[in-house]
């Protein structure tokens, strides 16, 4: 591809929606004897992610970066291993054509979280009413355990926008 480029408003097309299409949670409760178990799964999915962070961090050349950028392709008599684009002043050749959107960095927003898992154990009946209370429970909580997801960023759910925070879908 060359620096120039010859696109107009008429080339740009919607990619995806934003907004996930299906969402939902589950939560249980499992108990044994005086132990009880609470787990809370969110899962959402059916929208894109602009990972920008991902985008910023490629075609800044002269920065702390990810391990890709060494993959950056070099011209087509070298192009090298990877895809990243080649690296013009600091910029690489597709910035402008990513500077409203592109489909190369748009992903796959869904995901399965843990959002919350807690054990528990309840004192028995005669030690909490040796101490003069009616129930004792001591437990121990997580929150945001793990996600499983194709995501390549830190977080799906996670969106910034210096203009707008309510704007989903921008990483």
């Amino acid at each position: 591809m060359s620096e120039t480029s010859n696109l107009t408003v008429e080339d740009k097309v919607i990619l995806e929606n934003t907004i996930p299409t299906w969402f939902g949670g589950w939560d249980n409760t499992f108990f044994w004897k005086d132990f009880d178990l609470n787990v809370f799964f969110r899962f959402s999915g059916g929208n894109k992610v602009a990972n920008v962070t991902r985008r910023e961090m490629l075609d800044q050349g002269f920065v702390n970066n990810s391990a890709e950028i060494l993959d950056r392709w070099q011209s087509p008599e070298n192009p090298g291993n990877g895809d990243v684009p080649k690296l013009y002043y600091g910029k690489s050749s597709f910035i402008n054509l990513t500077a409203d959107g592109s489909s190369r960095w748009v992903e796959n927003g869904n995901f399965l979280k843990l959002q919350n898992i807690a054990l528990g154990y309840t004192l028995p009946k005669r030690v909490c009413n040796a101490i003069w209370l009616e129930k004792v429970r001591v437990y121990v909580q997580a929150q945001n355990v793990f996600t499983i997801t194709k995501y390549s960023g830190l977080d799906p759910e996670s969106y910034t926008s210096v203009n707008d925070i309510n704007r989903p879908g921008v990483d």
